[in-house]
């Protein structure tokens, strides 16, 4: 745990002079044709989406990009969708109290779910089994852990609603451009519980400025973790993501052992605990 009276995530000077430029910078921008032209085919998908079924839900889970779908839907365009949280123990430790808070500040009401298991427990049984560099990638879709923590609990929750918004942005993997070109921003899938149903990605268009104009025009503040910039995301603030905690063998390779280590000491030290070959990635 931090010492005490320090809080996580542990800001420097450097981190908040590249946090303000790039919020300027996106507060600049957020007065741009292009900004207002991808707000406005946002809306015009989220219309859509519920003019093609009905009801419809949108998965909150802290991160910018579903902070921004679920302020534009919500909030902006005044839907009374269901809005709900996928939370558990390996979430950052800030990311439930933000949504709640959020929620509140907003006028909105979320539903915190939980999966049966716990992450962080599963991580502690498991960990070393799975690679000899202690770390496993535990994010794919196709990792057990996914699976009984994550896919599972988002298809019971999603079980008895036509569709759900996603606040995923094409720019962000090759994974999520193909599947712009491929499907567009709105389409059925299967879903293993149901047959099909309806996805939307409004934000799907969005490049990362976007996202943070939104904010910034709007006075939406984000999670402490997107100000940890300097140590490896100065020229590219967005690659900061709200995921699990504990990073993945990719990832480690990326920094991400060292950003946690710099930021996040108290999770770094429960890392080591857990999987003592991570400290070669630090």
């Amino acid at each position: 745990m931090p010492a005490r009276g320090v809080s996580e995530p542990i800001l420097t000077d450097d981190d908040r002079a590249v946090w303000s430029a790039w919020m300027r910078a996106a507060g600049e921008h957020a007065r741009t044709r292009a900004h207002a032209r991808r707000v406005d085919a946002a809306k015009r998908i989220i219309d859509a989406a519920r003019a093609a079924a009905t009801p419809w839900c949108v998965a909150w889970s802290g991160g910018k990009d579903s902070t921004v779908l679920t302020h534009l839907a919500c909030v902006e365009m005044g839907h009374p969708l269901h809005v709900f949280a996928h939370k558990d123990d390996l979430d950052f430790p800030e990311s439930e109290p933000y949504i709640l808070r959020s929620a509140e500040a907003w006028g909105i009401t979320v539903r915190i779910v939980r999966p049966p298991i716990s992450p962080a427990a599963w991580m502690r049984d498991h960990a070393r089994e799975h690679s000899s560099a202690g770390l496993i990638e535990m994010h794919a879709r196709t990792s057990e852990l996914a699976k009984l923590a994550w896919w599972d609990t988002i298809d019971r929750e999603t079980h008895d609603f036509a569709g759900y918004f996603d606040g995923l942005c094409s720019h962000e993997s090759r994974a999520r451009a193909l599947n712009r070109a491929t499907r567009g921003n709105l389409y059925e899938k299967s879903h293993r519980t149901r047959g099909s149903i309806f996805v939307a990605h409004p934000l799907h268009d969005w490049k990362p400025i976007d996202v943070y104009g939104y904010c910034a025009a709007r006075g939406i503040e984000l999670l402490p973790l997107y100000q940890c910039v300097a140590l490896l995301h100065s020229a590219e603030p967005w690659r900061l993501r709200e995921e699990w905690w504990v990073p993945s063998e990719k990832g480690a390779r990326h920094g991400q052992v060292a950003w946690l280590k710099r930021y996040y000491p108290s999770l770094y030290r429960q890392l080591c605990a857990w999987m003592p070959d991570a400290r070669m990635h630090a």
